[in-house]
Order: C-alpha cells, then structure tokens, then sequence
C-alpha cells in the first residue's frame, strides 16, 4: 500500500511539474509573439 502511494505521488509531481513546464514554455511563446489565446486552455487544464 505504501509503495503505491508513493507511486501515485510521484505520477502526480510529474504531471505538475510538465503543466508548469508547459504553463511557462507557453508565457514566453506568447510574450515573444504578443498573442495569449493558450492561456485559457492552460487554465481549464488546472
């Protein structure tokens, strides 16, 4: 039971840390470009 929730914590971690990844590759696409319309999909993701 243990090893299992150890598991699922780490799938979760990962999951945050790829949208963060995401969430930020994103920011700076859209400062360089001046367009924002992939904020709104980030958002419903969270």
């Amino acid at each position: 039971m243990k090893h299992t929730i150890n598991l699922w914590s780490f799938i979760f971690s990962f999951i945050c840390v790829g949208l963060l990844i995401l969430y930020f590759e994103n920011e700076s696409i859209n400062t360089a470009m001046n367009w924002s319309s992939t904020d709104p999909i980030i958002f419903l993701l969270i």
